[in-house]
């Protein structure tokens, strides 16, 4: 946990920085998914039904199709 806590803290400071030099808004989107990749690697694949991002990435299984 302490990992991610740095993570987050480094994806801050990154906003911060952004914010200053006025790039936030066209470049908070590409940080942000950096950053969630990121998180991701360490913590292993998104656990929810249905992300964030409306992209639906649960395993289904095959269709059964008989005869």
């Amino acid at each position: 946990m302490d990992e991610l806590y740095k993570l987050l803290h480094e994806f801050e400071r990154k906003l911060a920085k952004l914010r200053r030099d006025g790039s936030l808004t066209t470049n908070a989107p590409q940080l942000f998914k950096e950053f969630s990749a990121e998180v991701e690697r360490r913590t292993g694949p998104d656990r929810r039904a249905v992300p964030r991002d409306g992209e639906d990435r649960r395993q289904k299984p095959p269709d059964h199709q008989p005869g």
